[in-house]
C-alpha cells in the first residue's frame, strides 16, 4: 500500500518497481510530526555561504571519439535487449551498470584539461582547493601534474597516512591542492584551509557531494564564501546524471522542507533514470 501510494509502485518486466515518488505533500504532512529538522545555516550561522557553479566543458577530442564509440556500443546493446527477452536479468543489469561506469570514466578523462586550468586559476589567486572524483585515475593524473603542491587521499591510503596528509594540507602553505575520492575522502575529515571545491564528475549518490563540500564548509572556515565548481560535459552521461540528481534533490527538498512545487516529481533511482534516458533516446531515434 505504501509503495503504491508514495513510490508510484507498479509491476514491470523486472518485478515490482518502487523507484518513483508520488503524493509527496501528503507524505510530508504525515512524517512531519515524527522529527525535527534544523538546517545547517540555522544552527551554524557563522559559516559562510556556498556558491555552486556548474561549469560546462567540451571533452578532449580524442577522448570524445572513444566516448562516442562506447556510447554507440551501449545503445546497440540496448536495442538488442529491447528486441529479445533477456533470461538472465541480473547479468543484464550488471552489464548495463558497467557500461554506464565506462561512459562516466571516459567523461572524466576528457575533462582533465579543464580541471587543470580551473585548479591553476584558483591556486594562482592565492587560495587552496579541494578536488573530488569518483575514480582514482583522474586524481592520480592531477597528482602527477601538480607534484608536491598536491596531496591525495584515496581508498588505498591507510588511517595513519590520512592523518598526516590532512595535517599537511591544513598547515603547510605549500600544499595548495587536496585530491580525494568522493567516497574515501568525502566524510569525517576537516579541510577548512580551502575555500574552493571542484567536482570532476558526479556520484550516483547526491549526498556524497553534500558531504564532500562540507569538508570545507564547517567550523573553522575563515573564508567569506565557499565556491563549489561542478564540471560537466554536454551531450554525455554527465548531462543525464546532472539532470537526474537535480530532480532527486528537488524531491528531497519538497518532502523535507516543502520548497518545491508538487509537480516536480521524478524517479528516486539515478541509475534507473539514466538508463531510461538512453532507452528513450533509442525510441526517439527509431521513431
Amino acid at each position: 500500500h505504501y509503495t503504491k501510494k508514495y513510490c508510484g509502485g507498479f509491476r514491470d518486466r523486472f518485478g515490482w518497481n518502487t523507484s518513483g515518488a508520488t503524493n509527496i505533500e501528503e507524505l510530508k504532512t504525515r512524517i512531519s510530526t515524527y522529527f525535527i529538522r534544523r538546517n545547517k545555516d540555522e544552527v551554524l550561522s557563522e559559516l559562510p555561504p556556498k556558491t555552486f557553479i556548474d561549469t560546462p566543458v567540451e571533452l578532449d577530442k580524442d577522448v570524445m571519439k572513444k566516448y562516442k564509440l562506447a556510447e554507440d556500443s551501449f545503445i546497440d546493446y540496448l536495442r538488442t535487449v529491447k528486441k529479445k527477452k533477456i533470461s538472465d536479468k541480473a547479468t543484464d543489469q550488471a552489464f548495463k551498470l558497467a557500461k554506464l561506469n565506462e561512459l562516466r570514466q571516459l567523461a572524466s578523462e576528457g575533462k582533465m584539461y579543464a580541471a587543470k586550468e580551473l585548479i591553476e586559476n584558483v591556486v594562482d589567486g592565492g587560495e587552496k582547493i579541494l578536488v573530488f572524483s569518483a575514480y582514482n585515475a583522474p586524481l592520480e593524473e592531477l597528482k602527477k601534474h601538480f607534484g608536491d603542491s598536491a596531496v591525495m587521499i584515496t581508498g588505498k591510503v591507510s588511517s595513519e597516512e590520512r592523518r598526516n596528509i590532512i595535517d599537511d594540507f591544513q598547515k603547510n602553505p605549500k600544499a595548495k591542492i587536496f585530491l580525494g575520492g568522493i567516497k574515501s575522502a568525502g566524510v569525517g575529515i576537516t579541510l577548512t584551509s580551502a575555500s574552493s571545491v571542484l567536482f570532476i564528475d558526479f556520484s550516483w549518490v547526491p549526498a556524497d557531494h553534500w558531504q564532500a563540500v562540507d569538508r570545507a564548509h564547517r567550523i573553522g572556515q575563515k573564508a567569506d564564501s565557499i565556491s563549489v565548481f561542478q564540471l560537466f560535459s554536454r551531450g554525455t552521461i554527465d548531462e543525464y546524471m546532472r539532470e537526474t540528481i537535480e530532480k532527486k534533490q528537488a524531491i528531497f527538498k519538497q518532502l523535507i522542507d516543502g520548497e518545491i512545487d508538487a509537480g516536480k516529481q521524478s524517479s528516486m533511482n539515478i541509475v534507473k533514470d539514466v538508463l531510461k534516458k538512453y532507452e528513450k533516446k533509442i525510441s526517439t531515434d527509431e521513431g
